[in-house]
């Protein structure tokens, strides 16, 4: 997978659950997959669906933006949307033209969207 999208500078990953969890799963995106990816100049975009993890979203995307910068991403952003089921999309490494325009479509969302700017 890494050598086919060795010229992105955008990469988006859309597995059914999102990132692993207590363990890894066909349906969700290992730690060291994301890792694999990661490279200077390229923006990481990642599914995933919130779970019932405790302390609600706000805890689940700090707890999931502390796993990827362990991994060596330097920013994390997420927006969670809840058209239907509630979900996140994590921006990692995202310069800030991108970061704004994640804060535009945010606003366009209205209430069916929260952000979460600088997780890290």
């Amino acid at each position: 997978m890494v050598a086919a999208v060795e010229a992105a500078d955008l990469v988006f990953l859309d597995p059914d659950n999102g990132l692993e969890g207590a363990s890894l799963s066909p349906k969700s995106t290992a730690l060291t997959e994301l890792a694999a990816l990661r490279r200077p100049g390229r923006v990481v975009l990642l599914y995933h669906h919130q779970t019932r993890y405790p302390g609600g979203a706000a805890n689940e995307a700090r707890h999931i933006a502390s796993r990827l910068t362990d991994i060596g991403f330097e920013t994390v952003d997420a927006i969670r949307l809840r058209p239907y089921s509630s979900r996140f999309y994590f921006l990692m490494d995202a310069d800030q033209t991108l970061r704004e325009r994640l804060r535009e479509f945010a606003n366009r969302w209205g209430t069916k969207a929260e952000l979460f700017l600088h997780l890290a």
